[in-house]
C-alpha cells in the first residue's frame, strides 16, 4: 500500500450507486455550520464583554478566545462556500475547474481548522491556570499546554505549506515540486498524517477534560454550583464523543481514500464532526465565565421575593389616664410644659416615633420592614422580611470557583 499513490485511486472503485449520507445535503452542511457558529460567537462575545467590561480582568485565555474566534470564522466560511465547490458530490462528476477550487478550499478549511483546534485548547488550559494558582495541577496545566502548543505548531505548519511550490497542492499537474504529509503523493503518508493529527487531537481533548474533575466532586459545593458543574461536564462528554467519532470516520475511509479516492464524497461527515467540536469546545470555556452575570440580569427582569411575616400581640392597657388641666387659674395641677397641649394620644400612635422606629431595627440597617399593623386597633405588629431570590440562591460558580477579580489576569 505504500507505493499507491493517491491519484491512482481516483475512480477506481465505482461507488457512485452509494445512497447519499444526510451530512452531504446542502441544507445539512449549511444548517449545523450556521447554527453552531453562531452559538459559538454569542457565548464568546458575552464572555469577552464581562471579562472586559465588567469585572476587568481580562488574560491570556481570552486573548486566545480572540484568536480562536477569528479563525473560525475563516474556516465556517470555507465551509459554507464548499457545497458550491462539489462538498457532498463524487469528486469524479466534478468539472476540472471546479475541482482546483475545491482543493483551494479545502487548504483553507483542514489549516484554518487545525489552528481553531489548537487555539481553544489553549484557552481552556489557561482558563485552568486561575483556577490553580499553586500545586501539582497547575504544573499539569502548564505541562499540558505546552505539549498542545508544540503539537499545534508543527500540524499548522505541515497545514499551511504541504507541497513545495504551494500551487502543486491543488494543481499538481500543472506545477511539478514536492509534497509531504496532507499533500503526500501516497496513500501511506496521506492517510497516516489525518489519523495522527486526530488520534492525539482526541487525546488532547481527553486529558484537558479530566483536569478540572478535582472542582466537580468538591464536597462544599453548594447544590446549584453541582447542577451547574454537570452541565460543563455533560458538554465536555459530548466534545469528547464528536472528537472519537471524528477519529473513527478518518479510520474507516481511510481519510477519504477507500474503497477510493472520493474527498467532497466522504469528508463531509468529518468536516461537520470538527465543526461540532470546536465551536461546542468553546461554549464550554465561554458559559462559567457569562453565566452568572445572565442569570443576575434575567432575576432583575422575573423578579421574585420571599415574604417571611411574623404577627406579635400585646397586652393592651384598658384605659389611659388623661392629663388632667386646672379648670380654672387657682386650682388643681400645675401645669406641665413638656405634656402641654397632649391629652389621650390615639392608640399606636407611639410607633410613628422616630426614636422608637429606631429602637425597633430599623430598615436602613438590615432590611426590616416594620409597619403598625395595630395602628388602628392597638393588638399587634407585624414585621415583612423582603429577600429576593439572588440573595438566596447566589450564583453558583461564584460559590465554587475563585473570584476571577481577586485572582486577576494569569
Amino acid at each position: 500500500m505504500s507505493n499507491v499513490t493517491v491519484v491512482s485511486l481516483i475512480g477506481a472503485v465505482d461507488n457512485l450507486h452509494e445512497p447519499m449520507p444526510i451530512a452531504n445535503h446542502r441544507g445539512t452542511i449549511l444548517g449545523v455550520v450556521l447554527a453552531l457558529m453562531a452559538v459559538s460567537l454569542l457565548c464568546n462575545v458575552a464572555r469577552l464583554y464581562v471579562r472586559f467590561f465588567v469585572i476587568y480582568a481580562p488574560g491570556w485565555d481570552d486573548y486566545f478566545l480572540m484568536l480562536y474566534m477569528l479563525s473560525t470564522i475563516f474556516g465556517s466560511t470555507c465551509m459554507c462556500l464548499f457545497p458550491s465547490r462539489g462538498l457532498g458530490s463524487h469528486f469524479i462528476l466534478i468539472p476540472p475547474e471546479q475541482m482546483l477550487e475545491y482543493l483551494k478550499l479545502f487548504w483553507l478549511a483542514n489549516a484554518s481548522y487545525i489552528m481553531s483546534t489548537t487555539l481553544i485548547k489553549l484557552s481552556l488550559l489557561s482558563q485552568y491556570l486561575r483556577l490553580y494558582q499553586t500545586g501539582p495541577l497547575r504544573w499539569a496545566c502548564v505541562g499540558l499546554a505546552t505539549v498542545v502548543a508544540m503539537w499545534g505548531a508543527a500540524f499548522t505548519i505541515i497545514a499551511w505549506y504541504p507541497c513545495h511550490p504551494l500551487q502543486r497542492f491543488w494543481d499538481p499537474w500543472k506545477h511539478p515540486g514536492v509534497c509531504w504529509a496532507y499533500g503526500a503523493s501516497t496513500r501511506t503518508d496521506f492517510v497516516t498524517t489525518f489519523e495522527a493529527h486526530a488520534g492525539i487531537n482526541m487525546v488532547l481533548d481527553l486529558l484537558i477534560f479530566v483536569l478540572p474533575i478535582p472542582i466537580y466532586f468538591k464536597q462544599d459545593n453548594p447544590s446549584r454550583a453541582k447542577k451547574g458543574l454537570i452541565a460543563l461536564f455533560l458538554m465536555g462528554s459530548v466534545v469528547i464523543f464528536f472528537s472519537i467519532w471524528r477519529l473513527w470516520t478518518i479510520i474507516e475511509h481511510m481519510a477519504t481514500t477507500y474503497p477510493t479516492f472520493d474527498p467532497s464524497w466522504y469528508a463531509p461527515i468529518s468536516l461537520l464532526l470538527s465543526t461540532a467540536e470546536i465551536d461546542l469546545a468553546s461554549v464550554c470555556a465561554s458559559a462559567p465565565v457569562f453565566w452568572p452575570m445572565l442569570c443576575r440580569n434575567v432575576e432583575k427582569i422575573f423578579v421574585t421575593y420571599e415574604l417571611k411575616i411574623t404577627v406579635e400581640d400585646r397586652v393592651v392597657d384598658a384605659f389611659e389616664l388623661h392629663h388632667t388641666r386646672p379648670r380654672t387659674g387657682g386650682g388643681g395641677c400645675d401645669d406641665d410644659d413638656d405634656d402641654e397641649g397632649k391629652g389621650l394620644e390615639p392608640p399606636g400612635s407611639h410607633y410613628r416615633n422616630s426614636f422608637i422606629r429606631d429602637q425597633v431595627n430599623p430598615f436602613g440597617k438590615d432590611g426590616w420592614l416594620d409597619s403598625p399593623a395595630g395602628a388602628k386597633n392597638g393588638t399587634g405588629m407585624a414585621r415583612v422580611i423582603v429577600r429576593s431570590e439572588r440573595a438566596r440562591l447566589g450564583a453558583w460558580w461564584t460559590n465554587t470557583i475563585p473570584n476571577t477579580r481577586q485572582l486577576g489576569p494569569v
